[in-house]
C-alpha cells in the first residue's frame, strides 16, 4: 500500500469521525477475497452447510479479549458471501468492514485498509491491538486468539505477535506449510516454506500493536520476502519484532481440496461429539454473534 494512497484514505475518512464507534482495546479483522489460485473459491466451499469462512468467523467470535470481529472483504467477495448466506436457510450474514479495493498484494494490506477506515478516527483513539486472522484457519480457537492478543500486549511499540505449533510429518516438505524458527526470547528469527532446524509450523494469525500496523504500509520491499513469498520476512528485515507463541493443538489451514475434505471430516466428528455431549465448548451461542 503506497504512502500517497494511505494519505488520501486518511483525508477522506477524517470528516466522518463523529460517526465512528468507540475504539475497543482489541479487534479482529478477517481479510477475504475470491482470488485463491490453489483452491478456487475455497472460502465459499459449503459441504458443512455454511461457507468455510463462516467457520473461521465463528471461531474468532469465541475470543474473550476482542470486542469487535469483522470480515474485511473485497467488493467482489462481499457480494458473493452475502449471496451464499442468503441461499442457505438459517444463516446470518456476518459483520463486515467496508469493502476494500480489489488490488491488494496480500491479506495484511487489505486488513490495514479496513482497519484505517473503521478505527483510525474513533473518538477514544484506535484500538491498541488489531488481529489479522487468515480466513482459511477454521480450526483456530478463541483461546488461541486470546493467546496471541496477550502476547502482543506484552510487546514493545511497535510489535507483532503470532502463533506456532508442531510440524506434522506430512507437512515437513510441503511449501503450503510455513515454518518459523524462534530464539530463546520467543522472537521470530526466520520464516520459510522449507523445513528448517528447530522450526515449528506457523499459524495464520497476527496481532499487531497499532503503531506496527501503521508502519507496515510504508515499508520498502524486501529481497527475502520476495524470495520466500512471505510478507513477514519484510517486517523482520526492517527490524519489526515478532513474538512467537507456541500453542497446543494443531489447527491446519485449508490450502488444498485435500485440506478441505480433512477439515469437513474433523468438523463432522466434532458435531457428533456435541450431539452426545451438548455441554462441550462450541455448542454454546456466542454473546457477540451478529
Amino acid at each position: 500500500m503506497g504512502v500517497d494512497y494511505v494519505k488520501q484514505l486518511l483525508s477522506r475518512i477524517r470528516p466522518a469521525a463523529w460517526n465512528r464507534p468507540h475504539a475497543p482495546k482489541a479487534v479482529i479483522l478477517i481479510p477475504a477475497h475470491s482470488g485463491s489460485t490453489r483452491l478456487p473459491n475455497k472460502l465459499l466451499l459449503g459441504k458443512t452447510g455454511k461457507p468455510l469462512i463462516l467457520h473461521t468467523y465463528e471461531a474468532a467470535m469465541q475470543s474473550k479479549l476482542a470486542s469487535d470481529v469483522r470480515i474485511a472483504p473485497s467488493r467482489e467477495f462481499k457480494g458473493q458471501l452475502v449471496a451464499a448466506c442468503m441461499k442457505r436457510p438459517g444463516l446470518c450474514v456476518p459483520k463486515m468492514a467496508a469493502a476494500s479495493r480489489k488490488s491488494h498484494p496480500n491479506g495484511t494490506s487489505r486488513m490495514i485498509e479496513a482497519a484505517l477506515q473503521r478505527y483510525y478516527d474513533c473518538p477514544d483513539g484506535p484500538p491498541e491491538i488489531v488481529v489479522n486472522l487468515q480466513a482459511d484457519e477454521p480450526e483456530i480457537t478463541g483461546k488461541m486468539i486470546d493467546d496471541v492478543i496477550a502476547a502482543a500486549a506484552l510487546m514493545p511499540k511497535p510489535g507483532v505477535a503470532t502463533l506456532s505449533r508442531d510440524v506434522r510429518p506430512s507437512e515437513a516438505l510441503s511449501a503450503d506449510c510455513v515454518k518459523v524458527v524462534a530464539g530463546r526470547d520467543h522472537r521470530a528469527l526466520y520464516f520459510s516454506r522449507t523445513l528448517l532446524p528447530s522450526s515449528q509450523a506457523h499459524i495464520g494469525v497476527y496481532a499487531f500493536r497499532w503503531d506496527a500496523l501503521c508502519g507496515i504500509h510504508c515499508m520498502q520491499s524486501s529481497v527475502l520476502a520476495e524470495r520466500e513469498d512471505l510478507e513477514q520476512l519484510q517486517w523482520l528485515d526492517h527490524g519489526l519484532p515478532i513474538a512467537v507463541e507456541a500453542v497446543d493443538g494443531a489447527p491446519v489451514a485449508v490450502n488444498t481440496l485435500a485440506d478441505y475434505d480433512r477439515f469437513v471430516e474433523w468438523w463432522r466428528d466434532r458435531q457428533r461429539q456435541h450431539q452426545h455431549q451438548p455441554g462441550l465448548p462450541g455448542g454454546e451461542k456466542n454473546k457477540n454473534a451478529a
